[in-house]
């Protein structure tokens, strides 16, 4: 029997194209245009056919919007009715998911017909024993509630005590403890390369140096953890610090969501180091360390800073405690906290790169 996956990123259709065999299909959760365009790009010949595509935006409750569902109050049960309606038919051995928090995924998990269901790691969040997303206000809690229970959706949108999975994979299976039936992603290491090098050769960069750095960009300014000079300023000070420590130069790769003005900043701050670059493209910073280019990488606490070690073997520093304790702000600080304790190995602070 096939087995079917659901997928809501480009990440999950590298990890899903490394699982997957021949004849197996994917429900593709649809959260922005540029998400799905990548999705399909990154599925294209992978042998996996999408069969059900879900568009993000009929079921959550944030771009809902008050007045949607004003003038539209069961707008939710309608969209989860036809989106049940959608599933396949046909029997599954393993059903693999990855955003465990979507309705979607939570309504597919319960009405496909599979023998098993198969969590798979949906990043570092997942490791993290408390909620991710800022908890609401009490008015809004109670009305989000009203509204949920109104369209008979509860189980789809409110935190349920247990989802029922009957193993799951993750890079660090013991750190991953509460989930059932850990197993290793590890094990699926040499096709996850395999998939990440294949499409590597696409990318118009020269990375001829075998010894550079790179630095993964971020969207601290527009997240409101400081202002953009002081990100830029953020950024040449990391490059100049991983020069000094030996590496001969320096790549930053922008995030996706850098405004025009934040790149002409960079570029011009950068000028004056001729050892550094900067890119702009859309691609997932896998498929740059997977060319073997990089002696270390620079971010926050996103998968590659994680990863780069167990996954590619490529040193990685963080600059999360720096941003914590520059902005205060409780929840990174909380973060930066259990990262430090339970990925020491994993998850180092710049200042100390030797």
């Amino acid at each position: 029997m096939n087995s079917l996956f659901v997928v809501g990123s480009p990440w999950h259709a590298v990890l899903a194209r490394a699982i997957s065999k021949k004849g197996d299909s994917v429900i593709l959760e649809q959260t922005s245009a540029v998400s799905a365009e990548a999705i399909i790009k990154e599925l294209d010949n992978s042998g996996l056919e999408v069969i059900v595509s879900v568009k993000w935006d009929d079921f959550s409750l944030k771009r809902v919007g008050f007045k949607r569902a004003f003038f539209n109050p069961f707008c939710i049960f309608n969209a989860l009715r036809k989106l049940r309606k959608l599933i396949p038919r046909m029997s599954y051995e393993n059903l693999y998911v990855f955003n465990v928090n979507s309705p979607s995924t939570r309504l597919i998990m319960k009405y496909a017909e599979v023998e098993s269901v198969i969590k798979v790691e949906d990043g570092v969040c997942d490791y993290l024993p408390f909620p991710l997303l800022a908890e609401h206000g009490l008015l809004k809690t109670i009305l989000r509630g009203f509204f949920v229970r109104l369209n008979r959706a509860s189980e789809f949108y409110l935190a349920p005590k247990a989802l029922g999975y009957d193993r799951s994979l993750f890079f660090f299976p013991e750190k991953a403890r509460k989930f059932v039936n850990q197993q290793s992603l590890l094990s699926y290491k040499k096709q996850l390369l395999s998939v990440l090098s294949d499409d590597s050769k696409d990318i118009d960069l020269d990375l001829s140096n075998s010894c550079a750095g790179l630095i993964i960009g971020q969207t601290l300014c527009e997240d409101g953890y400081c202002d953009l000079d002081d990100e830029v300023d953020l950024y040449k000070r990391c490059a100049i610090a991983i020069y000094q420590s030996g590496v001969p130069s320096v790549l930053i790769k922008l995030h996706p969501r850098t405004s025009a003005e934040k790149l002409s900043l960079i570029l011009g701050s950068m000028s004056e180091l001729k050892y550094v670059s900067v890119s702009n493209g859309s691609y997932p910073v896998e498929r740059l360390l997977v060319r073997g280019c990089f002696k270390v990488v620079v971010g926050m606490w996103s998968n590659p800073i994680i990863l780069a070690r167990p996954l590619f073997d490529i040193e990685s520093f963080t600059i999360m405690p720096l941003i914590a304790l520059a902005s205060g702000d409780p929840l990174l600080c909380k973060i930066d906290d259990f990262l430090k304790d339970n990925f020491e190995d994993d998850y180092v602070t710049l200042g100390v790169m030797k």
